[in-house]
């Protein structure tokens, strides 16, 4: 039998290191192999998850004509959009057109924000976490009519801005008499003088659920059994008491020269971060 080969300590040590590696190389292998299996079997959804979603409207606010007497009445001297920025399944609360003072003169598309639909097959509840609002407008020239032909007409100056739930928590109802005036002096809106077709006026607003007093750290994720619950069922309001509001108006910066403003072309934005819960589990195939 031949004599057993003798390893130094040198060489002793050379080969520990190497087995150590390869121990090393052996499990990471099979935490990756483990990993990937692990990513099969998983859920394809998580029970809840935050997800983002973008509604735009496109429409047109005809504001009242320059005169000093409507200011002393009851009737608006605006005219007026509402949005529920909190609420997916109707956000614009304009469905219907209006008479008098602020009649809009667009269809009256009412939609939901991309996404919700196909959400709303995986999830049953949804809460809006935040929302930014972006308003822009436009005023322009128009053309009118003359016994000496048609001439271009400098846009009269308007006041394009918006107020928010602090103003009117329940419904947009009773916003539709408000006048101009009485805003300034409350000091309850936000506007920016709009002159010509040159520049856009752009506003911006913004309301996060976790500035709500009565919010209570109750994101409600399950089903909403009370008036509380932030969230609803999809394809449901929420609670009427939890609605937030954005009203956009146009009101006439003019005072008594009886002048038709032209109307104002508005884009409204709504950017939402929306939590998903209570998610419909599959069934068998």
């Amino acid at each position: 039998m031949p004599a057993r080969k003798k390893y130094t300590a040198k060489q002793k040590a050379a080969y520990a290191r190497r087995m150590r590696a390869k121990k090393k190389i052996t499990k990471k292998h099979a935490y990756r192999k483990s990993y990937q299996i692990a990513k099969i079997t998983a859920p394809l959804m998580p029970k809840t998850r935050l997800c983002f979603m973008n509604y735009v409207q496109r429409f047109r606010l005809d504001p009242p004509a320059v005169n000093a007497a409507i200011t002393d009445t009851s009737n608006s001297t605006m005219a007026i959009r509402t949005f529920t920025i909190n609420n997916l399944k109707d956000i614009d609360e304009m469905t219907s057109g209006i008479t008098g003072a602020g009649v809009m003169n667009d269809t009256f598309t009412n939609h939901q924000p991309r996404g919700y639909t196909e959400w709303g097959t995986h999830y049953n509840n949804m809460t809006v976490v935040s929302t930014k609002t972006t308003i822009e407008g436009r005023n322009r020239y128009v053309n009118v009519g003359h016994t000496d032909g048609n001439y271009v007409k400098r846009p009269e100056p308007v006041a394009l801005g918006f107020m928010t739930s602090h103003f009117n928590k329940k419904a947009h109802a009773s916003v539709a008499g408000v006048k101009f005036n009485d805003l300034l002096e409350q000091k309850q809106c936000v506007y920016r003088e709009l002159n010509d077709d040159r520049h856009k006026v752009k506003l911006t607003n913004t309301w996060q659920l976790k500035k709500e007093a009565s919010r209570n750290k109750n994101l409600n994720v399950n089903v909403p059994t009370s008036d509380f619950a932030w969230g609803s069922l999809y394809e449901v309001d929420i609670a009427a008491s939890n609605k937030r509001y954005c009203h956009i108006f146009v009101a006439p910066l003019g005072i008594k020269d009886n002048t038709d403003p032209t109307p104002i072309d508005v884009t409204v934005q709504i950017s939402l971060c929306v939590l998903l819960s209570n998610r419909n589990e599959m069934t068998r195939s």
